[in-house]
């Protein structure tokens, strides 16, 4: 009843639809439910979703993965609160205008609760229409993927769409699978044109000389190696004293690009040759333009400067504050140590984290930097240091690229609201404390 409740009006049911079709794009339905209960009892309409801030929309979608999913139905929310009133467009045109609504979402919305006469095609669909049709080929290549949208807009009821692509959706699940399909049991064995060629070879009537199998479509789709990619990774720790309750700096991910928006530990992408030295190297640079500087002369003396969610700062002014103290005082370290090795793969880069762990001993400051301070003087930090991290797949921080920052107690870090390789970094050094 709370996936679509029959008495539900068609704004709210088209919602809800909206919804449940976007969590479901590459995530398991066991996964989804949850997420979907949550999301509907924090944001029950689209009015309320408009008014959510997006780190509030990322902190609820944590653990989905493909978080632009979640950046495109806050932006779609918006966009439907002030182009179309609150209310969703009834054609695919407009439909498709919404922040993230392609083919596949504008149908199911208008077929489901819009009872508009559309298309879906999805994974399990393209799988049923090619046993049904014999289509053969790459299923992800453009002239097949019209294809299968051109049979799916034959095919479709006039006037029961909704049904009929829910239907042809489940069919695709749980009895036309990938690899065992359920072919005896298949309401639509007749009409299916790979089933029928299995029986006629099986009588000896067929003109196939390999055994054909149902399983030969759709045809295999051409996958890519991820590229692989090498992040070092340094979970920084702040205690007022030992053994007390630290301090952890979190740093916001640019608003695009992977994980665009997210909250992750300072990370930096090096060489996938780099050494350990070159590696600490570079994130000792990179903390200095976040406004954490080790001083060359001190090696085991950090100087902070104050730190919030809005903190930005200048490896030039950070060098100059090392000679006076500023208002949150010296970070000393006690320790920096190597931690392990994470791996995450995304559907497009395997990526090997190497974690280390840095421990300061300190204070830093609830008040916020002076807003106005310039940060130029960091494009001027010195061309060697520029060299080198260019070499290194890192360029140094400029005015526009100084990330917002976060100190956050770790009893308050609620792992539930990480991005899944974050969570793998941050259970690593927990379970390393230990």
């Amino acid at each position: 009843q709370k996936w679509a409740p029959l008495d539900l009006p068609t704004e709210l049911f088209a919602y809800r639809v909206w919804i449940s079709e976007v969590m479901l794009q590459q995530t398991r339905v066991e996964t989804v439910v949850q997420y979907f209960n949550r999301w509907m009892e924090r944001w029950p309409t689209v009015e309320a979703l408009a008014d959510a801030s997006q780190e509030e929309v990322n902190e609820l979608w944590a653990g989905l993965g493909y978080y632009r999913r979640a950046r495109f139905l806050l932006e779609g929310a918006r966009h439907i609160q002030t182009v179309h009133g609150g209310l969703f467009p009834k054609d695919l045109a407009s439909l498709k205008k919404i922040p993230g609504v392609g083919d596949y979402t504008a149908g199911a919305v208008a077929s489901i609760a819009l009872h508009q006469a559309a298309p879906v095609v999805d994974g399990n669909v393209v799988r049923v229409l090619s046993r049904l049709r014999t289509l053969g080929g790459d299923p992800t290549i453009p002239a097949t993927i019209k294809l299968h949208w051109s049979l799916a807009t034959q095919m479709v009821h006039p006037s029961r769409a909704g049904d009929f692509n829910q239907a042809v959706m489940e069919l695709g699940a749980t009895v036309c699978s990938v690899k065992n399909p359920a072919c005896e049991g298949c309401p639509i064995q007749d009409e299916c044109h790979a089933f029928q060629r299995v029986l006629k070879y099986e009588s000896g009537s067929g003109d196939s000389q390999a055994s054909p199998q149902v399983t030969d479509y759709p045809g295999t789709k051409q996958k890519g190696k991820p590229r692989e990619e090498t992040v070092a990774v340094c979970v920084v720790q702040v205690h007022k004293i030992i053994g007390d309750e630290p301090q952890l700096l979190l740093v916001r991910r640019p608003e695009k690009g992977l994980l665009a928006g997210l909250w992750e530990f300072p990370s930096v992408v090096v060489d996938n040759h780099s050494t350990h030295e070159d590696r600490r190297e570079i994130m000792h640079m990179y903390l200095a333009g976040l406004g954490l500087d080790i001083s060359r002369n001190e090696p085991s003396t950090f100087r902070a400067k104050s730190s919030t969610s809005h903190l930005r700062a200048s490896r030039a002014d950070t060098r100059k504050q090392c000679a006076t103290p500023n208002r949150s005082g010296v970070l000393k370290m006690v320790s920096q140590d190597r931690v392990g090795e994470v791996v995450h793969v995304f559907s497009h880069i395997r990526q090997k984290m190497l974690v280390e762990q840095l421990v300061l001993l300190g204070h830093v400051s609830a008040r916020g930097p002076d807003p106005t301070r310039s940060l130029t003087k960091m494009r001027n930090d010195g061309e060697n240091e520029k060299s080198d991290a260019n070499q290194n797949n890192q360029m140094p921080l400029s005015s526009d690229t100084v990330p917002e920052l976060k100190w956050k107690r770790s009893m308050d870090l609620d792992i539930k609201t990480l991005t899944s390789g974050v969570r793998k970094v941050y259970q690593m050094v927990a379970l390393n404390a230990s």
